[in-house]
């Protein structure tokens, strides 16, 4: 039998490898990696957002010169 490996009396083996503790929650720490995740989405969207409005800000033509213009 190869290392690792037990028989178990049966017909089938159990290999330690694949045999896992259950993992212990660490729920706090979750908690704050999602609020981390989700944060830095919310602040690029706000950026993006921003550099949008700014972009038409820019874009759009100004009003008042074309008043003058036509006078």
């Amino acid at each position: 039998m190869p290392d690792g490996v037990v028989d178990s009396g049966c017909n089938c083996f159990v290999s330690f490898e694949s045999i896992t503790m259950a993992r212990k929650p660490n729920y706090r720490f979750e908690r704050m990696e999602r609020d981390k995740s989700k944060a830095s989405k919310k602040l690029a969207r706000q950026k993006a957002k921003e550099e949008k409005s700014d972009q038409r800000k820019t874009d759009a033509p100004d009003d008042s010169t074309d008043e003058k213009a036509s006078e």
